[in-house]
């Protein structure tokens, strides 16, 4: 209607609110603790594997993940005196094959985080 200047409006429902909210703050915090998990797991997943492969053996130790300058997920050897070797573990050289046990061990494992975390949501009820 022309000149009609009120505001259709509910009130009351603070408690809906409130628990939305809840349920909110317990979803975030339930996906920080898995993730921070997974990211642990897949650390000692990668350094048990390193542990099996004579070109990683010496670097197995080294093996970790962070945050990167971008605020990213990174994962392989950060170590500056053990990314040479690393490097030439995962790429190869003109002597040895590749090992690319980053490459491959990371793209393996994220399929199997992703059913991970949605079976570890579902069972908390999201």
């Amino acid at each position: 209607m022309p000149g009609f200047n009120q505001r259709a409006r509910v009130s009351g429902g603070d408690s809906v609110v409130q628990a939305l909210r809840g349920y909110v703050a317990d979803a975030a915090t339930l996906v920080e603790e898995a993730v921070l998990a997974e990211q642990e797991d897949l650390v000692t997943r990668q350094q048990n594997r390193a542990q099996s492969d004579p070109l990683w053996s010496s670097l197995a130790d080294q093996v970790n993940s962070w945050e990167d300058e971008d605020g990213n997920f990174a994962h392989g050897v950060d170590n500056p005196n053990a990314v040479t070797q690393a490097g030439l573990a995962e790429y190869g050289d003109g002597r040895n094959p590749p090992s690319p046990l980053i490459r491959m061990g990371v793209m393996k494992d994220v399929a199997d985080i992703n059913w991970r975390l949605a079976d570890r949501f579902r069972r908390a009820g999201y």
